[in-house]
């Protein structure tokens, strides 16, 4: 398996990644202890949602990391791209159900929202996925 150059375009990114990951986790410990303080759902489910949302940032940030370091986007990079993918779906699920609690309406939908997201996150990492690899090797 051929791997794909680094680009140093790409190096400020790993900058921003860093920053904003650092910011998630700040926002996911604030949001936390609202939710210790109140003691009602909401604070707890965005705060949940901050949490995978920073988890995405962190692996986006580590397979980046592993680019710069290497040179190459190689196997940490293609395994991060899915990961993420995967856990803004299980945000997006978390804040659904954030707004579901502070507007009291869209109870219907969410069994079969979760399904979908399940459906969708098992699809991402199917092995015909090709994250981050060169054409080439699957051409």
């Amino acid at each position: 398996m051929t791997y794909t150059p680094f680009e140093v375009r790409v190096l400020p990114l790993f900058f921003y990644y860093i920053a904003l990951s650092i910011l998630g986790i700040v926002m996911t410990i604030r949001m936390y202890y609202k939710w210790r303080d109140r003691k009602v759902n909401p604070p707890l489910y965005l705060s949940i949602v901050f949490l995978f949302l920073t988890a995405a940032l962190i692996m986006l940030t580590i397979g980046l990391a592993e680019a710069v370091i290497a040179g190459y986007y190689m196997e940490v990079y293609r395994f991060s791209l899915p990961f993420s993918y995967g856990m803004v779906i299980i945000a997006d699920i978390f804040l659904f159900k954030f707004v579901i609690e502070l507007l009291d309406k869209g109870k219907k939908v969410f069994i079969p929202l979760i399904i979908l997201g399940l459906i969708i996150f098992i699809m991402l990492f199917l092995p015909w996925n090709w994250w981050g690899v060169p054409p080439e090797d699957y051409a």
